[in-house]
C-alpha cells in the first residue's frame, strides 16, 4: 500500500456521511499493541556491505495513549520494545563466500533490542459502524543494543568479533492504524507503523572503533484499546 492509497482512503473516511459518526467523541484512549517487527533497506541487508544489518524479523510490544483535542486532532506518547533476530546464517555464508571455502566457519550472534518512547500528533478520521482510521507522526528517543557476534574458523581460530554495545539515537515514526470499537469502552485494531534511527555502536577491534549503523523496521500489530 503507496503513501498516497493511505491518504486517499483517509480523506474518504473524513468527507463521508457523519450520520455514521460516533455518539461521543473520545477523550482519551489506552493502546496496548503486539506483533511482528520486520526489518527493511540496508538494516535487512544480508551481503557484506557498507551499512549491511543482516537483521531478521522479531516481535515487539508497545503501550499508546492517544488524547484527543477535537474530533479529528490528537496528541500521543509511545513507549516500546522490538526485539529482532541476527541473521547467523546468512552471515556465515558471506564469510564462507569470502573465504573461498576455506576451512569451516562458525557464526555466534544475539539478537537487535530497541526500547523506544516518542510523542506525536495524530489525525482521525470521523467514525464509520463504529470503525475509525488513525494516521500518525511521532518524534522521540530510544535506546539499541547491537548484538554481541562471534566469528570463528576451523585453521585460524577466531576471525572476528563484534562486543554486544548499546547506543542512543533519535528515532522518528509515522503511521496507520484502523479501530473497531465493540463497546463504548472497549475496541480492537491493526496498526502499521514505520521506524528510523541511526545509533552510533562501539568497536573495539574495527579502524574508527565506532560506526553508525541506521536501523529501519516495520511493526505490523494488533491492537487492544481502552477508551477513558
Amino acid at each position: 500500500m503507496t503513501i498516497r492509497t493511505i491518504y486517499l482512503v483517509f480523506i474518504f473516511f473524513i468527507f463521508i456521511n457523519p450520520a455514521f459518526g460516533q455518539k461521543k467523541n473520545k477523550k482519551t484512549v489506552l493502546g496496548i499493541k503486539t506483533g511482528i517487527s520486520l526489518p527493511f533497506s540496508d538494516f535487512a541487508n544480508k551481503s557484506m556491505t557498507y551499512d549491511a544489518g543482516f537483521a531478521s524479523a522479531g516481535g515487539n510490544i508497545d503501550v499508546n495513549i492517544m488524547r484527543y483535542s477535537g474530533k479529528y486532532i490528537g496528541f500521543c506518547a509511545d513507549l516500546g520494545y522490538t526485539n529482532m533476530f541476527f541473521h547467523e546464517n546468512a552471515y556465515q555464508s558471506e564469510y564462507e563466500r569470502i573465504l573461498d571455502g576455506i576451512g569451516e566457519t562458525s557464526v555466534d550472534a544475539g539478537n537487535y533490542h530497541v526500547l523506544h518512547s516518542a510523542i506525536g500528533m495524530l489525525f482521525k478520521s470521523p467514525e464509520y459502524y463504529q470503525s475509525e482510521i488513525l494516521l500518525s507522526g511521532q518524534l522521540g528517543y530510544s535506546i539499541s543494543i547491537h548484538p554481541g557476534i562471534s566469528v570463528d574458523h576451523s585453521v585460524w581460530g577466531e576471525i572476528n568479533s563484534v562486543e554486544q554495545d548499546v547506543g542512543w539515537s533519535l528515532i522518528s515514526s509515522w503511521g496507520l492504524q484502523i479501530n473497531h470499537y465493540v463497546s463504548e469502552k472497549y475496541g480492537i485494531g491493526v496498526s502499521y507503523h514505520r521506524y528510523f534511527l541511526n545509533p552510533r555502536f562501539r568497536d573495539k577491534t574495527g579502524f574508527k572503533k565506532s560506526f553508525y549503523l541506521p536501523m529501519k523496521y516495520q511493526n505490523i500489530n494488533i491492537v487492544f484499546l481502552v477508551n477513558f
